[in-house]
């Protein structure tokens, strides 16, 4: 395996590390929230910060590995050309594109939904960037393993 294979994989390994430490990490603070609004008891709502906190730990640890692999990166200029080259910028485009519309839309389900059964819009903004954020990411994943299969 080729130092650029090598540094591709990787930097897919890191997205989808960061990828689930995200969900969990939200997914956890809006289960807490909507705990709240439900008056669960405490024990539900100290499991779910403490799974959204495991989740920020494993999204925090993502970003360091991915700022490291960054400066390995950078270090050779040969990799970045190899790795940045004008199909992955256009993954990354279409994936921002796909991620814009889906929050788009979340955002229409939570006003809809939010005319109905009141809520924090703490939450709301909450659920709009966990839908961007994950949106965006796995459209990223979706298109660099359609290159790598065509």
């Amino acid at each position: 395996m080729s130092d650029v294979e090598r540094m591709d994989a990787a930097r897919d390994r890191l997205i989808y590390l960061s990828l689930a430490g995200f969900l969990v990490w939200q997914a956890g603070d809006v289960a807490r929230q909507v705990f709240d609004l439900l008056g669960a008891p405490r024990a539900l709502r100290v499991a779910a910060i403490v799974v959204g906190l495991l989740g920020a730990v494993a999204w925090a640890c993502g970003l360091v590995l991915l700022r490291r692999w960054m400066r390995r990166l950078r270090a050779n200029p040969s990799l970045v050309m190899a790795l940045e080259d004008e199909v992955v910028r256009d993954a990354r485009l279409r994936a921002f594109a796909v991620g814009f519309f889906a929050t788009i839309g979340a955002l229409a389900v939570v006003t809809v939904v939010g005319a109905f059964f009141p809520f924090s819009a703490r939450l709301a903004g909450q659920l709009s960037i966990l839908v961007a954020v994950s949106v965006s990411l796995s459209a990223l994943l979706h298109f660099r393993r359609r290159i790598e299969v065509d």
